[in-house]
């Protein structure tokens, strides 16, 4: 039998083109847990970004499980400011995103670096 060797794995890097760094309005579209994680391990936001030829899809992951986590404790506290009992009713909200470049692994990723709420809730999770 001759041994299998598996063709190289390609990454499936996020490629988020349309968005670069700046401050965007965005609407919450849906969250969901993503595969491969266990019940309640992990969420992804997805947002429609506001750009100018119209809007483009973002995600971002929240590691939900890692309760130290300064990212982590901000989203919690987001959801605290609209009074969320689940994850899901995020959904519908407009938020302000700022995007910028983060180094990571010695690569450069336009990420969320700050959020902003603009509808519903109050001012105790802008910021995060």
């Amino acid at each position: 039998m001759d041994r299998y060797i598996p063709e190289r794995k390609q990454k499936r890097n996020r490629k988020n083109n349309e968005v670069t760094p700046g401050v965007y309005t965005a609407v919450v579209t849906s969250v969901v847990s993503p595969d491969g994680f266990a019940a309640g391990q992990a969420v992804d936001v997805i947002y429609a970004v506001s750009i100018k030829d119209g809007t483009a899809p973002f995600s971002e992951r929240f590691l939900i499980a890692d309760r130290y986590s300064p990212r982590t404790k901000e989203f919690e506290s987001l959801l605290d400011s609209i009074g969320a009992k689940r994850y899901e009713d995020l959904v519908g909200f407009e938020l302000e995103l700022t995007f910028a470049y983060e180094v990571k692994r010695g690569r450069a990723w336009c990420n969320i670096i700050e959020r902003k709420l603009l509808t519903g809730g109050d001012d105790n999770g802008s910021g995060c």
